[in-house]
């Protein structure tokens, strides 16, 4: 629940501000204000910033040999240097400029055409993934942790699971 909850708050925040920003837009030109801008390039830089962040504590944490006691505070650089570094990167280029996958298939953009197949590729994995445990649980031995059988649960209430323990 954590995991879908997660994302979806994420998800919340930046589709909020990009709504925010576009209906600013139309009401008043077509050209984006300076303000409108800003806030688009700071949604960007804050949401990437913060994957990136966590990410790179994971890195710190896995690899950094810090004195013991000392690893939080490595942790925590790690995260604010990835973050800001986002933010600042953020704000230095341009902004995207959104190309429909076949318009860039046409053009022969290999770094589009190749970022549109890797997305499509990992979104069909996790198609395939999901699947695959849904079967497991479905299908699979009824004493496994992925089992969807609720007899299990209710005998382990009650007691009367030999050889569980807890």
């Amino acid at each position: 629940m954590y995991f879908v909850l997660g994302p979806a708050g994420a998800f919340l925040f930046y589709s909020g501000n990009l709504l925010w920003i576009e209906a600013r837009r139309k009401r008043q030109a077509q050209r984006q204000p300076l303000s409108g801008r800003l806030m688009a390039q700071a949604t960007l830089g804050v949401c990437l910033g913060c994957v990136a962040g966590v990410s790179a504590v994971f890195l710190v944490n896995k690899l950094f040999p810090a004195a013991p006691g000392e690893l939080p505070l490595w942790e925590e650089r790690g995260y604010y240097a990835v973050f800001l570094a986002s933010l600042a990167w953020a704000f230095i280029r341009p902004s995207a400029r959104g190309v429909h996958p076949l318009l860039s298939l046409w053009r022969s953009e290999s770094v589009v055409v190749g970022v549109n197949a890797v997305a499509l590729g990992a979104g069909c994995a996790f198609w395939k993934m999901g699947r695959a445990a849904l079967r497991r649980g479905r299908d699979g031995d009824r004493h496994s942790v992925w089992s969807m059988s609720f007899s299990d649960i209710d005998a382990t209430a009650s007691g009367n699971t030999p050889g569980i323990g807890l």
